[in-house]
């Protein structure tokens, strides 16, 4: 169940590329590529979306023990942050 219409697409969209939510725990969850293959995450921190931030992120752990950081948020605050690393 999407918390929003954006994120519904972005799960509909992923699933057309073959991309598929399999699993999730409190601290882990799986999710299958688009060559079938499962793919195991380590849930290390959850930064809930809020009204002043306008978007959440999300720290993960792989199966190659790299952290990886994924973000969501509304356009303008995305392009907003990108902006700013380019410019540093």
């Amino acid at each position: 169940e999407a918390q929003s219409p954006d994120e519904g697409a972005l799960v509909q969209a992923a699933a057309k590329v073959g991309f598929a939510f399999v699993h999730r725990t409190t601290d882990s969850l799986v999710v299958m590529d688009g060559v079938q293959e499962l793919h195991s995450y380590e849930l290390l921190a959850i930064n809930s979306f809020s009204s002043s931030r306008k978007r959440m992120s999300v720290v993960v752990r792989n199966e190659e023990n790299q952290l990886m950081l994924f973000c969501k948020g509304a356009d303008n605050i995305m392009f907003e942050l990108e902006n700013n690393e380019e410019n540093n």
